[in-house]
């Protein structure tokens, strides 16, 4: 969950530094695991929280986060509610919900994924080639209308 205010970076807010600052310790005074998502739809900044609930998925420390939305987000353990964590787009609560080490996977777990991947590619590269022939090849006629004079 994100509250911005009127110095946040990449948000229009009106409230002030101090009224985001209260309206997120509030927030944080409601805030449970299970009603994470409602609170998130109902109060965050956060352009696509009403899609999302807030929920961020797997992150990872290359994310390009801001780097103390990072730290703060890797010191917590799960299910741990954060403190306020103040970045330059704003105050953020944060839950993380599960953590996992980050793996290697094998060419075998991932060849089905690699393999549509590459077949996607190609039917798009196909497509463009025809549309490219399409327009090469087309001769577009533009009739307008005489203007009656009275």
């Amino acid at each position: 969950i994100i509250i911005c205010h009127n110095e946040s970076y990449r948000c229009v807010s009106s409230l002030t530094k101090e009224e985001a600052k209260q309206k997120a310790e509030d927030i944080r005074k409601l805030l449970t695991k299970a009603n994470f998502g409602t609170l998130a739809i109902k109060y965050s900044d956060e352009p696509a929280a009403n899609v999302t609930k807030g929920n961020l998925g797997w992150v990872s420390e290359k994310d390009p986060y801001d780097k103390t939305f990072l730290n703060a987000t890797f010191s917590l353990q799960e299910n741990q509610i954060s403190p306020l964590v103040e970045t330059i787009f704003g105050f953020h609560i944060i839950i993380v919900y599960e953590k996992k080490n980050e793996e290697v996977l094998s060419i075998a777990e991932v060849k089905d994924q690699i393999e549509q991947t590459l077949s996607a590619e190609k039917q798009d590269l196909v497509f463009q080639d025809y549309l490219k022939k399409l327009r090469e090849n087309s001769k577009i006629i533009i009739f307008l209308k005489k203007e009656e004079k009275n």
